[in-house]
């Protein structure tokens, strides 16, 4: 956008003068308020069908993991998957329960229910809420439907992960009324999560490998 003084220059530089120049100077102001309006119709325009857009793929997304969940519905109730064995625990929690936690116990409970492990994503999706549910309805269907890939979206979106679980370990501190044992409990729960999401051998070279890669990348980092 050209400034007054632009514009006055460039006025006279068309040998324009006195009302001639003023005249000059109202026209092209007046000409980028309308190109300055006419910018802002088009983005409002260009954001309205864009945000049908990802409304819409929301909305399939949406009624396809219903339709699969329908599915898995209909066979239970045909009997191939024991009505008895529908979760019966707690939904998810959001800013109260632990993603890691939670999953485990689920785990846990699946197992113990003798489930089979296929239906063990659209039985978890009925547990979850909040930003947990938005991962499961914005899968794929095939991920929908793939318990380890759930897992992994879920454990990414709450920062479980190798990173994740470095972080909380080395910044864990005592809670309130937390005693030494629960802490010590606490503190190597994290470090055997940061084991296992780094993929390493639980054995003294593994771990070797693992502090030594870890020291690396904290000392390049910080330089």
């Amino acid at each position: 956008m050209e400034s007054l003084k632009e514009l006055r220059q460039y006025g006279e530089s068309l040998g324009l003068a006195n009302e001639d120049l003023i005249r000059f100077i109202e026209s092209q102001q007046a000409k980028q308020r309308d190109d300055r309006r006419f910018e802002r119709e088009r983005e409002k325009e260009e954001w309205e069908v864009e945000k049908v857009r990802l409304e819409h793929e929301l909305e399939l997304k949406r009624l396809d993991n219903t339709r699969l969940f329908e599915t898995e519905k209909h066979r239970e109730e045909k009997g191939n998957v024991n009505p008895s064995k529908v979760p019966k625990l707690p939904p998810f929690e959001e800013g109260t329960d632990d993603m890691d936690a939670y999953l485990r116990r689920y785990e846990r409970y699946a197992i113990s229910q003798k489930w089979d492990k296929s239906i063990w994503a659209t039985h978890l999706s009925a547990l979850l809420k909040g930003n947990a549910l938005n991962v499961y309805a914005l899968l794929p269907s095939d991920q929908a439907l793939d318990y380890d890939a759930l897992k992994t979206c879920l454990l990414k979106r709450y920062n479980m992960t190798e990173d994740g679980f470095k972080q909380k370990f080395r910044s864990c501190r005592p809670e309130f009324g937390e005693t030494f044992q629960q802490f010590s409990v606490r503190l190597g729960s994290y470090f055997s999560r940061w084991i296992d999401m780094s993929n390493v051998l639980k054995t003294f070279d593994g771990l070797y490998d693992l502090m030594l890669r870890d020291q690396f990348l904290h000392y390049v980092i910080t330089r």
